[in-house]
């Protein structure tokens, strides 16, 4: 087990993003403004016109299995949640495909992108305030 302290005071964002921004790089592009390595992805709500995703295909193993997917939208996205570790977000999320009526389930990947408006809160454990 790890556990990872807040090295200092933390800093609490919320993100609000527009028709067509791709989720992780906007949440990658905050990190670098804010000089932070390491936090919470501790909300997300939202809605998607493009998933990419990928989840285990294994328990057991050296290796989790990954497989990934994509699905176009409208999809509706109902929790997304994770660590940021070494600058690098890692979020989870639940979404539901309102065409196909599938619920998606698993770890977000680059190039999932905002349809109508998507909302995360990050705490930053690390963050240095805005650098110019």
């Amino acid at each position: 087990m790890q556990v990872i302290p807040a090295e200092q005071e933390n800093r609490t964002l919320l993100l609000v993003l527009e028709r067509g921004d791709d989720v992780l790089a906007c949440i990658n592009e905050a990190l670098e403004r804010e000089g932070a390595q390491t936090g919470l992805v501790t909300a997300g709500i939202g809605s998607f016109s493009v998933l990419h995703m990928h989840t285990i295909t294994r328990a057991h193993g050296e290796s989790a299995g990954d497989v990934h997917m994509e699905a176009e939208g409208p999809i509706e996205v109902g929790s997304m949640l994770g660590s940021i570790q070494n600058g690098e977000p890692h979020v989870h999320f639940v979404a539901h495909h309102t065409a196909d009526d599938r619920i998606y389930m698993g770890h977000l990947e680059p190039g999932s992108i905002v349809a109508w408006r998507a909302e995360i809160g990050l705490i930053l454990f690390d963050a240095k305030g805005a650098q110019s």
